[in-house]
């Protein structure tokens, strides 16, 4: 009969190669995830396209689309633009949890906001969200943004693999933001002020 001490070592090593695996299986969910991200790169370009107004050909659009899926939309039928106007505003305001934390500078600076996607960083699970900020067409002219010069914002997730439960898993470890090259230093002191007031409720004095 086996001693309980090499009962306990069996088990130790029966979890490191589970571990091991576990690893491999994070690792490869990852590749998954990249490949497949990859693969909806073009879908994400088109819609940034149209959303810019890029793409903006009357006949191309409605000969791909079926204009009688979405009868809520009858209404825009006579609305012609340029791309569509406010589009990533329009989405973050609708959003339950980003939209009870936009301030009134958010709105004004988010109204240049002309594309949003995500892309992995080279190692593990890290990645980042891309901001891309463009003029906007108002009243058929195009408005520079007065508020900073940044073309693009980026905000960098890291990870780290954890095997703090036992199990191995990629684990957030911190986040990584672009310096904003703001074009008025007042621009700053809303910011700042604002963000004093979304995260402890009241304004900083």
């Amino acid at each position: 009969m086996a001693s309980l001490k090499n009962k306990l070592i069996a088990l130790k090593n029966i979890h490191k190669e589970q571990y091991d695996l576990e690893v491999k299986y994070c690792n490869e969910l990852i590749e998954v995830e990249k490949k497949y991200m990859n693969l909806l790169k073009p879908y994400w370009e088109k819609r940034a396209d149209i959303i810019s107004g890029k793409y903006d050909n009357e006949e191309e659009i409605t000969k791909e689309e079926d204009d009688t899926e979405y009868p809520e939309l009858n209404g825009l039928n006579n609305v012609h633009c340029k791309g569509i106007p406010d589009f990533w505003l329009t989405v973050m305001l609708h959003h339950p949890k980003i939209s009870e934390n936009i301030t009134e500078l958010d709105i004004k600076i988010l109204s240049f906001l002309s594309d949003i996607r995500v892309e992995y960083l080279k190692e593990n699970a890290n990645f980042r969200l891309v901001f891309d900020f463009m003029q906007k067409s108002q009243k058929n002219e195009a408005v520079e943004n007065i508020y900073f010069s940044n073309k693009s914002l980026y905000l960098s997730f890291y990870y780290t693999l954890d095997n703090t439960f036992g199990k191995a898993e990629y684990s957030h470890s911190y986040v990584e933001g672009t310096d904003i090259y703001w074009k008025n230093k007042n621009y700053v002191e809303e910011a700042v002020q604002n963000v004093c007031v979304t995260e402890t409720g009241r304004e900083l004095k």
